[in-house]
């Protein structure tokens, strides 16, 4: 029996926003969207991990890009704020379930910026929220799983956990969660159907 559902935020919640930022921040160090994006995936680790501040990251893309741009500011934070947008469908089908009395939880591999981004927002919405930059493990690591399910008061029978990308679902179900792979609200609700929520 499902007891409460956790949800994935970028890509799930609101939407995918990582297009937006590698476009942002490449036009800002004067580079093509997919330049920023290859310097990004090949560096992003410690970042989500907590392990480095962001002025340290923004030293690591200068130089992977070859550039030297000065960033003396939340350049993530900036970006975040202009490509944020909502799915209000999905916070909305998350509302109608804590109001039946689902534990509602979020788990995002985000960076520290975005986790403050995250909070400025005060959804008032969830029961556990897991970033990994808080706590040093990102998705589809199973710590991270056990981290959210025990904040939340949940066996991995009993919880449900929907997210954008395969392997991180795949992830929640070797802990012996309950997974769906967001693709878009009607089939995210086709889905939900099942477990009759």
């Amino acid at each position: 029996m499902i007891r409460g559902v956790i949800f994935d935020w970028g890509g799930v919640l609101i939407k995918d926003p990582a297009p937006g930022l590698y476009s942002y921040c490449g036009k800002y160090f004067g580079v093509s969207k997919k330049k920023f994006e290859l310097a990004w995936n090949s560096s992003y680790v410690p970042f989500e991990l907590g392990q480095i501040q962001e002025k340290d990251y923004w030293k690591t893309i200068n130089k992977l890009l070859g550039t030297k741009k000065e960033v003396n500011f939340s350049l993530w934070t900036e970006a975040f704020d202009r490509v944020y947008k909502e799915e209000k469908e999905v916070f909305d089908l998350a509302r109608k379930l804590r109001k039946k009395g689902y534990r509602i939880g979020c788990i995002s591999n985000i960076e520290k910026p975005a986790m403050d981004f995250f909070l400025r927002r005060k959804y008032n919405l969830f029961d556990s929220e897991v970033f990994s930059c808080k706590v040093g493990v990102m998705k589809p690591s199973p710590r991270i799983f056990r981290l959210s399910l025990k904040e939340l008061g949940l066996k991995p029978s009993e919880a449900l956990f929907i997210d954008d990308k395969i392997k991180n679902v795949i992830g929640a179900t070797k802990v012996g969660i309950n997974g769906i792979v967001y693709r878009n609200r009607l089939q995210l609700h086709s889905e939900l159907a099942v477990y009759k929520l």
